[in-house]
């Protein structure tokens, strides 16, 4: 199925969904606990789905999501 990253600051909340995820066939390519980390992991792992908490430390969820958008722009759109 598809590769996800989980990003959520407790422990037991990256677990439980992982444990769902697996549960379904989809593969959890990594967990991290914090914005910065979720945006150097995305570019290194290119997961086809992000599971992101909005309350997270050093960046928020909705700064993630802006600047993963921002990676996935093709090049000539983000010039605009």
């Amino acid at each position: 199925m598809a590769d996800v990253l989980v990003v959520d600051d407790h422990p037991a909340i990256r677990m439980a969904v992982g444990i769902l995820l697996q549960q379904d066939a989809h593969n959890v390519c990594g967990e991290v606990d914090n914005g910065v980390d979720a945006i150097h992991q995305f570019r290194c792992l290119q997961p086809q789905v992000v599971v992101l908490d909005i309350g997270i430390p050093k960046l928020d969820g909705i700064e993630v999501v802006k600047r993963i958008k921002w990676a996935l722009l093709p090049k000539s759109a983000s010039k605009s």
